[in-house]
């Protein structure tokens, strides 16, 4: 019987590595100071995140496999879509 490996986690810790290593260097050093810096909000974000989507896989696998792939895209459309909105509605403050 052969062991399957789940490489899911550890390539998705190697991402946060690589993506807070790019915001160390772009961020505002007002971000970089203190405890609450933006490397150690990202990095909450982000578990919060994918405590979200695990969250959300689990609920809509109560609806049966052949609904799963579906009901877990409705949450990114929305998601998206809020983003979109979002960005249009701030992005001449932003400047």
């Amino acid at each position: 019987m052969e062991t399957q490996i789940d490489r899911g986690l550890p390539l998705s810790l190697l991402a946060t590595g690589v993506n807070l290593s790019l915001l160390s260097k772009v961020m505002s050093s007002r971000l970089a100071r203190g405890t609450y810096n933006g490397g150690l909000l990202s990095t909450e974000a982000g578990t919060v995140a994918r405590v979200v989507a695990d969250g959300t896989i689990t609920l809509t696998g109560y609806f049966g496999e052949s609904k799963l792939l579906n009901l877990t895209m409705l949450p990114t459309l929305v998601i998206g879509l809020l983003s979109i909105a979002g960005t249009l509605v701030t992005y001449n403050s932003m400047f």
